[in-house]
């Protein structure tokens, strides 16, 4: 039983660190996504303007 009870636990960690690494990298491609737009887009339309 306790050994059972231990797997469970494992199975448990296992799955929520899975959960925060697959959320972090989520919200990190996120953040990056938005940096890039956030530093392009004013590049783009200095440019347009220019030309």
């Amino acid at each position: 039983m306790f050994f059972n009870k231990n797997i469970i636990i494992n199975n448990i960690f296992l799955l929520l660190i899975v959960q925060i690494k697959n959320s972090i990298i989520k919200a990190f491609k996120i953040q990056f996504f938005l940096i890039l737009k956030a530093f392009y887009i004013p590049h783009f339309y200095f440019l347009y303007h220019i030309l």
